[in-house]
C-alpha cells in the first residue's frame, strides 16, 4: 500500500513503525467504513492468529538453517542441507 503524507507523519507521533503496519495489513480484520474506505483492525483475535502462524515460521526458520538452493533463471534445481 502507499502511505500518504498524513498517515507517515500520524505513525511517527503514533510509534507505528513499517514492521507494525505490515503486521496489521496482512493479519488484521478488513471491514467497510464510512465513505468506502476499508478499516483494518487488529484486535485480540487477529493477534492470536498471528502469533499462531508466526510461532510456526520460527519452526520452520529452524528447519531450513543451513538449507542452500541451486537456481539456473526462474528455475529450482536441488536444494539440500550443509
Amino acid at each position: 500500500m502507499i502511505t500518504t503524507k498524513h498517515a507517515q507523519v500520524r505513525s511517527q507521533q503514533r510509534g507505528f513503525s513499517p514492521l507494525q503496519i505490515s503486521l496489521i495489513e496482512e493479519f488484521g480484520k478488513s471491514e467497510i467504513v464510512a465513505g468506502g474506505a476499508t478499516k483494518i483492525f487488529f484486535g485480540k483475535k487477529e493477534y492470536e492468529l498471528a502469533r499462531k502462524e508466526l510461532k510456526y515460521v520460527l519452526q520452520l526458520l529452524d528447519k531450513v538453517n543451513g538449507s542452500s538452493l541451486i537456481v539456473s533463471g526462474n528455475n529450482i534445481i536441488t536444494m539440500y542441507k550443509a
